[in-house]
């Protein structure tokens, strides 16, 4: 995209005018000791994080990559905007046009540009970031920080609920959700990311708050309802894996004050069977018939998105990779998960470094290596015994090798894989920390692990 946004003195100011009002009431709300010392100095550092994250993403989109989906997001935004103090009618009805209906009106976001991947997804999108636009008066920078705001809250409200369920690792729980870099940095800008990773926030908390704490169930059902809304347009692959685990996580909760094992055992059966059906009706009813994520589709959609990454365009500075040619049929695609698995928590290598942005995913992907073993060794024998037997551990487990199987065997591109993965690895380290956390409390606890 030649007309890049700018970054003037008007956009500074304005950028720090808004921190300045966001970071003054956060101190107010926490005079009114709302927040307690110790989760007020976490929540300083995780709202800092993420606007580091949006500032330091505005500068490398600029003046580094200096193309991207983030540009088209915000011109349609700003195409948008400008037009809506021109003609306010057409632009209130261009809001409201489906992408299948935008060439039969006469103002046309899409038309003057010449994008070859995914244009229903980025009208959608589009038209999101122009609420955020809007009310930053047309500046690409702070309209970035706004949506790292908004993505913050969030993961937030996911981070307290993870607090909530593991007091004594508030400190360690920051990293997943707001200090791994590479994360922090693809999900704090103007990208779909950055909404997708606080709605997964906002999951966290309200399946937690409707099937554990059992507070909040109305807040929590909304959320829910209009998270999957938006999600079925941002990742509808994240929708169809993740719901379904975050079912089975509740569920595993319901049944557990049932004493007898066989009756429990097979109600959870019966419960998996319920959800993997409801997941097939919902594929099959929420998704047009030719939607690229049907079941019948994946295939297809698969070696698309596998031929479209490998593109030169998407290739430069050598971040593509193969898992051993394009997958055809699904015998192939089950052989390649545990290479997809891989690629995706421990790849790139340090020996595959091409450029910096992969230079900073290789040292991720070796230090959660190094976290693995460590704790698989600190562990030791009760590593497997608190891997069954913990509710988190089972869900969050079982959708990272789930999702990273999906995401590994499809991009076939670094670049877009480090975004894709995000859920992934945030929910993988998560587990690392809690089962160091629950091996710690078996060993104290003399091996005796409660269901």
């Amino acid at each position: 995209m030649n007309n890049l946004p700018k970054i003037e003195l008007f956009d500074i100011f304005l950028a720090l005018g808004l921190l300045s009002f966001i970071y003054i009431l956060v101190f107010r709300f926490r005079k009114k000791n709302e927040l307690q010392k110790p989760l007020f100095n976490l929540f300083i550092i995780a709202l800092s994080a993420k606007v580091i994250g949006a500032i330091t993403f505005v500068f490398i989109s600029l003046f580094y990559y200096k193309n991207g989906d983030t540009f088209l997001y915000f011109q349609i935004a700003e195409d948008l905007r400008n037009n809506l103090f021109v003609n306010y009618s057409e632009t209130v009805r261009t809001l409201f046009t489906p992408y299948s209906e935008l060439s039969n009106i006469n103002f046309n976001p899409l038309e003057k540009y010449n994008y070859y991947f995914e244009r229903e997804t980025s009208w959608i999108f589009g038209r999101i970031v122009f609420f955020f636009n809007l009310i930053s008066f047309g500046s690409y920078l702070v309209c970035s920080i706004l949506m790292a705001v908004v993505s913050f809250l969030g993961l937030w409200l996911g981070y307290i609920a993870m607090c909530k369920l593991y007091r004594n690792t508030n400190k360690l729980m920051l990293i997943p959700f707001f200090l791994i870099p590479t994360a922090l940095i693809w999900s704090s800008g103007i990208l779909k990311d950055t909404l997708i990773i606080g709605l997964v926030g906002l999951f966290l908390y309200s399946f937690s708050n409707i099937f554990i704490f059992r507070n909040n169930i109305l807040f929590s059902i909304v959320s829910i309802i209009v998270g999957v809304y938006l999600l079925q347009f941002l990742k509808p692959i994240l929708l169809i894996i993740l719901i379904p685990y975050l079912f089975f996580w509740g569920f595993l909760y319901l049944t557990k004050p049932i004493k007898d094992l066989l009756i429990k055992v097979t109600f959870r059966f019966l419960v998996v069977v319920l959800i993997i059906g409801g997941g097939y009706f919902i594929n099959q009813i929420c998704l047009d018939s030719s939607s690229k994520y049907r079941i019948e589709n994946a295939l297809q959609t698969v070696k698309g998105i596998q031929s479209f990454h490998s593109m030169d365009v998407f290739s430069e500075g050598q971040n593509s990779y193969t898992l051993g040619g394009y997958t055809t049929t699904p015998q192939v695609i089950i052989k390649k998960i545990p290479e997809a698995i891989n690629v995706t928590f421990f790849r790139p290598y340090l020996w595959e470094i091409n450029n910096w942005p992969m230079l900073l995913g290789a040292i991720e992907s070796l230090l959660l290596f190094v976290a693995f073993i460590y704790v698989l060794v600190v562990a030791k024998k009760h590593f497997f015994r608190a891997m069954i037997t913990n509710y988190e551990v089972i869900f969050m487990l079982f959708f990272s090798f789930t999702y990273s199987a999906v995401i590994g065997v499809s991009s076939y591109n670094f670049g877009a894989l480090s975004r894709y993965k995000i859920p992934a690895i945030m929910f993988c380290s998560l587990v690392l920390i809690i089962l160091c956390n629950q091996t710690n409390k078996v060993s104290k606890s003399g091996g005796k692990i409660k269901d």
